[in-house]
């Protein structure tokens, strides 16, 4: 479900008790999140593993293990990968959960148990 953030506030204690990283990384996100406007479809961050790395001031397997455990706490979620030009490489399309759809996010990630962590859908794509 795409919802605006305009009009909420980032969860970043929570973010930040996930680690230092997981804080900035949520944090970036947030903002890129933020920005996008486009109707039905916002609420989403197309930015790069190596871009949060460089806004972020972290290396990018500190990124990835951030990602990670946004994916599984439930702030976030991967929605797959975009085309890019150029080299054709994929990008990594990423919703940042609404505070209000957090709670709901979680049980749903509870409900689905070890096996379909979405950390672990998200290496998967990463690999290919």
């Amino acid at each position: 479900m795409a919802v605006h953030l305009t009009d909420a506030c980032p969860l970043m204690s929570e973010a930040c008790r996930l680690g230092k990283e997981c804080g900035l990384v949520y944090g970036v996100m947030w903002e890129s999140a933020w920005r996008d406007q486009r109707g039905d479809c916002g609420g989403t961050t197309w930015m790069s593993h190596k871009a949060l790395a460089d806004v972020c001031g972290i290396g990018r397997a500190t990124v990835l293990r951030a990602v990670d455990r946004l994916l599984d706490d439930g702030l976030i979620s991967c929605l797959g990968l975009t085309g890019s030009e150029g080299k054709g490489s994929k990008k990594r399309v990423y919703r940042v959960i609404h505070p209000s759809y957090v709670e709901a996010q979680r049980a749903a990630i509870e409900v689905m148990g070890e096996e379909w962590l979405p950390s672990k859908r998200a290496r998967a794509l990463r690999a290919g």
